[in-house]
C-alpha cells in the first residue's frame, strides 16, 4: 500500500505462448481509503524487458523493487553415471538464451537434441556438442515438442502437442526424423512419445492416458505394454516417464505418484500383479533415468526441501530395488531454479541432463512522482 493506492506487479496483457519472452512491470491503482473501492486507472510505473517484482513505498513515495531476468538453460552435470559419481560443475550446454524446452542426449553424449521456440514458430534442433554445429531437423507451430533421440544418436522422434495437459506435454501428432536432415514422418495421432527402442525400429508412446504401447514405426503395429487403469487414482491416472535398461528385459513407469518396474514381454502387455512400486514419491518427485548398465534407477527427489538427484540401485536383470537412494548432487542455488528434464533417460555414460531456470536481477529504487 501507498499514499497513492496499491501496487501490484502484473505480467504484460501481450505476453503470452510457448515462445513469449514474459515481461512483468509495476502498476498502481488509487483506491478510496473510506470505501475501499477502485478510485481510478491503473498507472503503469515500470516498463522494459525484465520482470519486475516485489515493490515496496514508503510514506514519502519513494519505492523499491527487484528488476529480474530468468531463462531456461539446457544443463549438464558431469557424471560417471554407472557410478552415481559427479566428475564435475553444472554448466549450461548452449550459450545463447533462446526459448528451449525439454532437451535430450544420445547415449555417448555427443548429440544433443532440444525444442528451440521463436515468435509464433518451433522448432527441432540437434547440436554435435563435440563441434558446436546446430542444425535444424524441423519446422513445428509453437507447440510443446519434447523430442527424444536414439541411443546411437541417429534418430529423433517428437510430438507436437495438440492438448497440453500441464508440464508443457500431452498428446498430439507424433513424428520421427533422422539427425542427419531428411522430411520428418508422421508415425502416430493423439499420442505422446517417450522413448526409442534400443534398435530404433520401434517407439514407446502412450495413448488415451493409461495404455503404454510399442510402435513399430515401419508398419505402425502396436503391441501392449502396459495398462494403467485398473489402479490409476482419480486425476493422476496418466502413464509417465517410460525408461528402458540394456537388454530390454524390463521396464520402468510411473503411475499413480508411484515409479513401478515390471518386466517387459516381447508380444503382450505386463499384467499388473507382476508390477513391482519401487518408489512412492510425494510433491514434485519422480523417476529420471537409468544408468547405461541398468544397475542405477535415477531420482529427483525433495527429502531437504528441495529437488535434488538420488540413485536407487537395482538389479540389472529385473529391475527390482537391493538397496536405498543415495544422494548423487544437492541442486540448492538461489540463482537457479528447477525446471525439468526430458523424456527417456536423462542420465547418459557421462552426463545428466537437465532445464533449470536461471534468474539473475537488482534492487532499484526510484520516486512516485
Amino acid at each position: 500500500w501507498s499514499p497513492q493506492g496499491v501496487l501490484f506487479a502484473a505480467m504484460d496483457a501481450d505476453a503470452a505462448g510457448i515462445d513469449a519472452a514474459v515481461t512483468r512491470s509495476v502498476w498502481t491503482i488509487a483506491i478510496n481509503p473510506a470505501t475501499g473501492r477502485v478510485a481510478g486507472n491503473p498507472i503503469r510505473l515500470t516498463t522494459g524487458t525484465t520482470v519486475d517484482t516485489s515493490p515496496s513505498a514508503s510514506r514519502e513515495g519513494q519505492m523499491v523493487f527487484a528488476a529480474t531476468t530468468q531463462h531456461t538453460l539446457i544443463f549438464g552435470l558431469p557424471l560417471d553415471a554407472n557410478a552415481g559419481r559427479v566428475t564435475g560443475s553444472l554448466r549450461p550446454l548452449r550459450a545463447d538464451t533462446a526459448p528451449t524446452g525439454r532437451a535430450g542426449l544420445s547415449e555417448d553424449g555427443r548429440f544433443l537434441v532440444f525444442p528451440r521456440y521463436e515468435v509464433g514458430a518451433g522448432g527441432i534442433w540437434v547440436r554435435d556438442l563435440m563441434t558446436g554445429r546446430e542444425q535444424q531437423l524441423a519446422a513445428t507451430p509453437p507447440r510443446p515438442l519434447n523430442p527424444v533421440i536414439s541411443t546411437d544418436g541417429s534418430w529423433v522422434a517428437y510430438t507436437v502437442t495438440t492438448t497440453e495437459r500441464g508440464g508443457n506435454a500431452g498428446p498430439g501428432v507424433g513424428y520421427v526424423v533422422q539427425t542427419t536432415g531428411g522430411a520428418p514422418r508422421r508415425v502416430c495421432e493423439n499420442c505422446q512419445i517417450f522413448q526409442w527402442s534400443r534398435d530404433n525400429r520401434q517407439l514407446f508412446i502412450v495413448e488415451q492416458t493409461v495404455l503404454l504401447n510399442r510402435l513399430d514405426i515401419a508398419t505402425g503395429s502396436r503391441i501392449p505394454v502396459v495398462t494403467a487403469a485398473a489402479t490409476a487414482t482419480a486425476g493422476d491416472e496418466e502413464i509417465d516417464r517410460p525408461l528402458l535398461p540394456p537388454g530390454e528385459r524390463w521396464i520402468v513407469f510411473q503411475t499413480g505418484r508411484k515409479t513401478f518396474v515390471a518386466p517387459l514381454y516381447p508380444d503382450r502387455a505386463t499384467p499388473e500383479e507382476e508390477w513391482i512400486a519401487v518408489y512412492a514419491h510425494v510433491g514434485a518427485e519422480r523417476s529420471a533415468g537409468l544408468s547405461p548398465d541398468g544397475r542405477l534407477l535415477y531420482l529427483l527427489l525433495e527429502r531437504d526441501g528441495f529437488r535434488c538427484l538420488y540413485a536407487l540401485p537395482v538389479d540389472p536383470g529385473n529391475g527390482h530395488p537391493i538397496g536405498e537412494p543415495f544422494l548423487v548432487h544437492h541442486f540448492h542455488d538461489p540463482s537457479r531454479t528447477w525446471g525439468s528434464t526430458g523424456f527417456g533417460s536423462a542420465t547418459v555414460t557421462r552426463v545428466f541432463l537437465a532445464n533449470l531456470a536461471e534468474i539473475k536481477g537488482n534492487v532499484w529504487m526510484t520516486t512516485i512522482e
